[in-house]
């Protein structure tokens, strides 16, 4: 398991918040920003990832929704995703104020719960 971080930003570029979680690789990193990026999709647009200074392939974080389902991630990653949307929420940047982070928690919660 590595340490990967990744920024929020909003449409017009604006920052929106930041976390760090642990993934197992590169493509796991990505599944679990990706998803995140989703719950906050009524504050933010896009989204970085970064493994230290390096900056994990760019492209990924354009696409129009998640490229994988909460039902897909791995129990490993959806316990971290899970783990990126509670900081998110009791943080004290803009994206805390996200209605459908809170909707994806739920929806997170239920599933891993069945």
């Amino acid at each position: 398991m590595k340490w990967y971080r990744v920024y929020l930003y909003s449409e017009s570029g604006s920052f929106q918040g930041r976390d760090e979680y642990e993934a197992e690789d590169d493509r796991a990193a990505m599944a679990i920003a990706e998803m995140l990026c989703d719950a906050c999709s009524d504050m933010c647009e896009t989204f970085e990832v970064w493994d230290g200074g390096r900056r994990v392939d760019p492209s990924f974080s354009k696409l129009p929704c998640p490229s994988v389902s909460a039902e897909q991630v791995g129990a490993m990653a959806q316990t971290s995703l899970l783990r990126c949307e509670e900081a998110m929420r009791d943080s004290h940047w803009a994206v805390a104020r996200s209605k459908r982070l809170v909707e994806r928690m739920g929806h997170l919660l239920s599933n891993r719960r069945h």
